[in-house]
């Protein structure tokens, strides 16, 4: 599991160290070396793109773990794939392996494989949506630590139970397990500098600024001593955030600048995206427009690539997890089919009918199965399809945008400029934020909303008003609805309603219900040229508007 950030550096090392053992002819010394190094590789290896190549690596090593015949090892090579699956989000597969090495570990009494799995149990039950019984699980996986004196196991959970608790809002708990034990020689390196990190960006969302830039620069010192290169680009960047709060954009500036070069070599995207955004964000305060046009483009173009990436990793998750589950299924028939081989050689007429049923039973269950999976297949590749819709207005808007921005930029606008910037940036965030998830809080939709009209008044010259009601009934934070539902319709009014119409335009948008059992009522009003005459317009212009069809096909899916 990802116990906080992707893993740093030689992971390319680590992977050709287990192709050259896997290529030399097995002894027990060889066998010795190659459970050593891979036991390494699974729990450095973070990243989703290490771990597919990882994983046929871990098969091999459950296969040679079988053939040796030692518990342990098979034990140790399922919790292996139950730590890689999980990284590449096939929870049911990570669930699977999980309770196979636990049983193991149950039966040898290996208290630590017990407490790990228990902490993987709850990192499972969060991914999967269930927060319910998170910190008592990993509580008793602590319990079993301290009973054992399995301390570095300890301060794994810690740490991410810190994380966990930052996730939720809770700083000062997630401060004092990022502490713990953080100055022990025990402790490795690598755990020191991503506690000391997480402890200064805990320490900069209490704004306590001095201690933030400290521990950001005692995980900086751990991070160049150890060569952690994957690291040093994200601390500088947290450094830079550090001088920017303080209001000293000129170092923040600086900072930012020095460390581009490490960019590339972040692993994720999303980080090289982020560092472009806070770049934009310091020119922006600075009133440097140009420059922070400049950032602004580079960051377009990595959303864009998130975007497209995301989308790609969503067809290809949908083949590798399909693939991963008729292998596993297949694993598991065969293990149940030695198992009851070995109870059924006594008597040759009770292994031909129990291999009868069975194989009645397989055929039946196969189909079933199959069935279910082809569903469930469609309806992912329906919902991956509506996702790309929704990011198709992304880059012809944002690009209309940065364009806009430029002109204010070489028409002198500068307040202009500043104030569309500005909303920009928070668009442009609130947009990544929401397509990564389904439903969001009515909370965050209003916020989007109020972007989205602020940019479309400022684009327009302040030619229409516009207002968002919430109702009594209408609890904000918690009262959910699905992610970029409204603005499609909020956009058709404004351009087919209200932009067309000369004099006083108004938009109204209401979130209401009668009471706390009636359904949400989403409504959105204007006083524009009317349906009728808005119809004539695109028909005669040949245009035709997807977004209500795209809503109702979204509701109906939903439902």
């Amino acid at each position: 599991m990802n116990f906080g950030l992707p893993g740093f550096c030689q992971t390319d090392e680590l992977i050709r160290q287990l192709d050259s053992l896997f290529r030399t002819p097995a002894d027990s010394a060889q066998n010795e070396a190659l459970f050593d190094c891979f036991s390494y590789a699974y729990q450095f290896i973070q990243s989703k793109e290490k771990s597919q190549q990882l994983y046929p690596y871990a098969q091999k090593m459950l296969k040679v773990a079988k053939e040796s015949g030692n518990p342990y090892r098979i034990a140790k090579a399922h919790q292996a794939i139950a730590y890689i699956t999980s990284r590449l989000k096939d929870y049911p597969a990570s669930f699977t392996y999980s309770n196979l090495a636990y049983v193991e570990w149950e039966r040898e009494k290996y208290y630590q494989g017990i407490a790990e799995l228990k902490f993987h149990q709850a990192y499972l039950q969060m991914n999967n949506g269930d927060e319910t019984n998170i910190i008592s699980t990993c509580r008793e996986a602590l319990d079993i630590c301290r009973s054992h004196s399995l301390f570095p196991t300890e301060i794994e959970i810690k740490s991410w139970l810190g994380g966990y608790y930052m996730r939720i809002g809770k700083t000062d708990s997630a401060l004092m397990y990022f502490k713990y034990g953080i100055d022990l020689p025990i402790v490795s390196p690598r755990r020191k500098a991503f506690n000391a990190f997480d402890i200064g960006n805990c320490y900069l969302i209490k704004k306590q600024y001095r201690l933030a830039e400290t521990y950001y620069k005692k995980s900086l010192e751990i991070a160049q001593k150890h060569k952690m290169e994957n690291l040093l680009a994200i601390i500088f960047s947290s450094l830079a955030n550090v001088k920017y709060y303080e209001g000293k954009l000129v170092e923040a500036e600086k900072l930012m600048l020095d460390c581009l070069p490490l960019v590339p070599k972040m692993e994720r995207l999303d980080f090289r995206m982020n560092h472009y955004a806070t770049l934009m964000d310091i020119n922006e305060a600075q009133k440097d427009y140009s420059s922070a046009l400049k950032w602004a483009k580079l960051f377009q173009i990595y959303t864009d690539s998130v975007n497209i990436e995301n989308n790609q990793n969503e067809y290809r998750d949908l083949e590798e997890k399909y693939q991963a589950k008729l292998k596993d299924k297949t694993i598991l028939e065969k293990e149940k089919e030695l198992e009851k081989e070995q109870l059924r050689r006594q008597t040759l007429i009770f292994s031909i009918v129990a291999l009868v049923l069975i194989a009645g039973l397989t055929a039946v269950l196969f189909v079933v199965n199959r069935k279910r999976k082809e569903s469930r297949m469609q309806q992912h590749i329906v919902e991956s399809e509506m996702k790309a819709l929704r990011a198709q207005m992304n880059p012809h808007f944002m690009f209309n945008s940065l364009n806009s921005i430029q002109q204010m930029v070489f028409a002198n606008e500068n307040t202009a400029a500043y104030e569309y910037l500005d909303t920009y940036s928070k668009l442009t965030r609130q947009i990544l934020e929401n397509s990564e998830k389904m439903w969001i809080p009515i909370r965050d939709e209003i916020r989007f909303l109020e972007l989205y009209l602020k940019m479309e008044s400022l684009r327009f010259d302040h030619s229409f008003q516009y207002k968002i009601v919430v109702g009594e009934e209408v609890m904000p934070n918690s009262d959910k609805i699905p992610a970029m539902l409204i603005q499609p319709l909020v956009e058709n009014a404004l351009k087919h309603g209200l932009l067309p119409k000369e004099g006083n335009k108004s938009l109204t948008i209401r979130f209401d219900r009668k009471d706390e059992e009636s359904p949400l009522l989403v409504s959105v009003e204007d006083n524009g040229v009317g349906r009728q005459k808005s119809a004539e317009s695109k028909r005669s212009s040949d245009h035709h508007s997807m977004s209500l069809e795209i809503t109702m096909n979204r509701l109906r899916l939903i439902n």
